[in-house]
């Protein structure tokens, strides 16, 4: 038999074993609103697309979802920031203490309990802050993790797509449109559930009383937001929104509802069940712990 066909009793055991090994054969990102919604968040081998313009808060919500699955096999590719930043942003979410305490602590006395215990919390983490790495980097990388731990990483987390090089001299729509087509095929080769980030565009559609408006952040986005289209080969799409962001906001209001993040299902092929006016969360803007408000509203 060649390689293109695998008959359906082996099709039947390989989905058993997929249903049963590691987390269960989905990966829940922590936010429930997501994981009600995909029955439990990404399979191995499928693309979760974060939008978000920028400065609402990318690669806070990604470490979030590392912060809420400290037990899963991760590895992170950082390929804006510096390893050891990274590392302090997560300890700040997961022990809840500011990143600015954490550098005082640390001028003070040469060391961090919370940066420490963070690392005993995630024996089973990795972060790779090459820059302009290409996909076949990053399954370098994770070979590297499986030589470290004896186990693949089952998340894939890629702060963000922009940063991510097809391999060859391309315009941005080539480039993007490239990279997401080949991050699924990455995805599935690798067996790992892959969370990208990435940047919008300045939101053509926002709109607000039927008159088009500068979106600053603010405003819910649509999947059109997505940077010369990039999500179409990801299987779920994510985005964030943050109302005070607002610049015709006065001061008071302003700070009445700056804890509070808005976050979109766009995208499910995992149900039709999308939540594209979004879901109102909170989040600790001393620490960037992001939590399902508690109750959950939805536009």
């Amino acid at each position: 038999m060649g390689d293109l066909i695998r008959p359906l009793d082996q099709v039947v055991k390989r989905h058993y074993e997929w249903a049963t090994s590691g987390s269960g054969g989905r990966i829940p990102l922590g936010f429930p609103f997501f994981d009600q919604a995909t029955s439990g968040g990404p399979a191995r081998g499928e693309v979760v697309m974060f939008l978000a313009r920028s400065g609402v808060g990318k690669t806070w919500w990604v470490l979030n979802v590392v912060n809420n699955n400290p037990t899963v096999p991760t590895l992170v590719a950082s390929l804006e920031m510096q390893d050891n930043f990274m590392l302090q942003r997560l300890a700040a979410i997961h022990m809840t203490v500011p990143t600015a305490q954490i550098e005082d602590t640390i001028r003070q006395s040469g060391s961090s309990e919370d940066l420490e215990r963070t690392v005993q919390d995630f024996p089973l983490l990795e972060i790779t802050d090459k820059p302009q790495m290409t996909l076949k980097d990053m399954s370098r990388a994770v070979r590297e993790f499986e030589d470290l731990h004896g186990v693949k990483p089952e998340l894939v987390c890629a702060d963000y797509m922009e940063l991510i090089k097809a391999g060859m001299a391309m315009s941005s729509l080539e480039q993007i449109d490239a990279v997401s087509r080949a991050a699924k095929n990455w995805a599935r080769e690798e067996e790992v559930a892959f969370v990208i980030l990435h940047q919008t565009n300045m939101n053509p559609d926002a709109r607000v009383g039927g008159h088009r408006e500068l979106d600053n952040g603010h405003l819910p986005l649509t999947r059109m937001a997505a940077r010369f289209g990039g999500d179409v080969a990801a299987d779920y799409t994510i985005a964030m929104f943050k109302p005070s962001l607002d610049p015709s906001m006065t001061d008071i209001a302003r700070l009445a509802r700056e804890n509070e993040v808005w976050l979109q299902l766009l995208k499910n092929r995992g149900g039709s069940r999308l939540y594209e006016g979004g879901v109102q969360h909170h989040v600790d803007i001393a620490t960037w712990r992001i939590t399902p408000h508690q109750r959950m509203e939805t536009r």
